[in-house]
């Protein structure tokens, strides 16, 4: 595994506070970039967090921590293969994880791609998690979005992508293929604090992060 010299997602925000919405769009696009090659080639993480996602000292993004990752689909019938392992962490497991039931893991990778977005736009947890009932309750009532921090102001096509993501029936949670090619948030051309950016977005987002720092 490559070093991971700027430490992890979690370790960065507990540091140096949280992002914009235009520094977590460069993020974001690159875990879903990520994580739209595993669910393509049949396999699921089942551990994403902030702490399995390292920062490289060009301020890339790699996702780590295979442990739990396992095949989604049955090689000889081509059928979906369901889960009933709880995997990961209580606060960033979905609701089906959370009711016991056997799962598409694929799906609730999706539903803690959105746990990780919320933590970096507010820097806690979109519900509390300090029993399941607790929990269950906050992801059926939708309680994230009175949980923003004060004085936060998102763009309506990011909180459409949040309700998308932590959509509690997982049948109607899009693909991270979908998230990453289709959705508006993801998609936008709007100047990401400079007219332009390369490929990567490396040079860009280092370039935001070192003005933070000085």
């Amino acid at each position: 595994m490559r070093l991971a010299e700027e430490g992890d997602l979690l370790d960065w925000i507990i540091k140096h506070g949280v992002l914009t919405e235009n520094e977590a769009r460069i993020w974001f696009r690159q875990i879903l970039n990520a994580l739209t090659y595993l669910h393509g080639r049949g396999f699921a993480h089942r551990d994403l967090k902030c702490e399995n996602i390292l920062i490289t000292k060009h301020l890339n993004l790699k996702l780590a921590d295979f442990g739990f990752c396992r095949s989604c689909i049955d090689a000889k019938t081509g059928e979906k293969l369901h889960s009933r392992t709880f995997c990961g962490s209580l606060a960033y497991a979905a609701p089906e994880l959370i009711r016991g039931e056997p799962y598409e893991p694929r799906g609730a990778d999706v539903w803690s791609s959105g746990v990780i977005l919320y933590i970096t736009l507010n820097g806690k947890l979109p519900f509390t998690d300090y029993d399941r009932a607790s929990l269950m309750t906050e992801q059926i009532t939708g309680a994230w979005s009175s949980r923003m921090r004060a004085g936060l102001s998102i763009s309506p096509a990011l909180f459409d992508l949040l309700m998308r993501l932590l959509t509690w029936e997982y049948t109607r949670r899009p693909s991270a293929e979908w998230v990453y090619r289709k959705h508006p948030w993801m998609t936008s051309s709007k100047p990401l604090d400079r007219s332009s950016q390369d490929s990567s977005g490396r040079d860009l987002l280092a370039d935001i992060f070192n003005r933070r720092a000085l």
